[in-house]
């Protein structure tokens, strides 16, 4: 397992805020411990967070939010340059894959996700990591029998401060392997302890 981020920070966005993404961590996959950044043992990537939302006051029709990492590759063209490289967009996603409803953790719930992976990308060097939300946050408003889109909540009267009324702690990212894959009953195990 490797940790993206200290685990006491908490990353927080505004659903349909100016913000698509908040940065959450990076992992850089030649010093985090682990031979990674060439290998294709893991074909596994394990991602957890603990999540609050605040949107229980309303009968929400629609929204998305989560975990979005992105592999960064080295594009060869000079020494140490990497470019963001979207191609494994790995998310763990409020509307597929977390239990309970997402628009009510009213404490920071747990959620996690195990996606296998067909193959590890060539001279993979770091992964970023964010809190994601779509701007597409919709309630049903009974009073005026309709649809209705999730307005910003502010901070102060002049509107440039948004609320976050979603939230993240606790994030880790992990890599493994499959039983399968393991040749000659054989298991190479890393770690960062000395």
């Amino acid at each position: 397992m490797v940790d993206s981020t200290d685990a006491s920070k908490i990353t927080g966005i505004t659903a349909n805020g100016s913000r698509l993404e908040e940065h959450i961590g990076t992992i850089n996959l030649s010093s985090a411990g682990y031979n990674i950044a060439n290998n294709d043992i893991f074909n596994t990537l394990y991602i957890k967070g603990e999540f609050w939302s605040a949107f229980d006051q309303y009968e929400m029709r629609s929204g998305d939010y989560g975990i979005h990492l992105v592999i960064g590759i080295d594009n060869g063209e000079a020494a140490g340059e990497t470019k963001r490289y979207d191609r494994l967009d790995l998310r763990l996603s409020a509307l597929k894959d977390m239990f309970g409803n997402p628009y009510a953790f009213k404490i920071y719930t747990p959620q996690e996700i195990v996606c296998t992976l067909s193959s590890w990308p060539t001279n993979a060097k770091e992964i970023y990591v964010y809190l994601y939300q779509n701007n597409n946050f919709e309630y049903y408003d009974y009073n005026n029998q309709a649809v209705q889109r999730l307005t910003i909540p502010y901070l102060d009267k002049e509107e440039t401060t948004e609320i976050s009324n979603i939230k993240v702690k606790n994030v880790a990212v992990g890599f493994g392997s499959e039983i399968a894959s393991i040749a000659d009953n054989r298991l190479k195990i890393y770690t960062n302890n000395t």
